[in-house]
């Protein structure tokens, strides 16, 4: 995608507009700043879930709580005029990660840590 993006010179554009692009990535940074702790979040309790599946003897992998992730969140992104396919493409990479970090816990490479 890059690759085809026509980089053009912006030194003509006005003040007021260079205003407003730098006040719109401002906020885009700190909507950035906020995902990047959403999902550190959501990796704290997949570390939860893992310790519980490590307890009562489960499958990192579970999949139906997987396909019901990818309807719902899928649905969910398509009512909010998003592609359906973008969102369960980082879900999946999201879930990767998640039952990576599963499996170290259930293989005794992670200990639970009382909180």
């Amino acid at each position: 995608i890059l690759d085809k993006l026509v980089v053009r010179d912006n030194t003509d554009a006005g003040q007021a507009e260079g205003v407003e692009m730098e006040y719109l990535r401002q906020v885009m940074d700190g909507v950035d700043a906020e995902i990047i702790d959403l999902i550190a979040r959501r990796m704290e309790l997949s570390e939860k879930i893992g310790h519980l599946k490590k307890e009562y003897n489960m499958t990192a992998y579970q999949p139906e709580r997987w396909s019901d992730i990818v309807n719902t969140r899928g649905t969910r992104a398509e009512q909010l005029g998003l592609s359906k396919e973008f969102i369960v493409e980082l879900y999946e990479k999201i879930h990767h990660h998640s039952i990576s970090k599963q499996l170290e816990i259930l293989q005794g490479l992670i200990k639970q840590v009382k909180s």
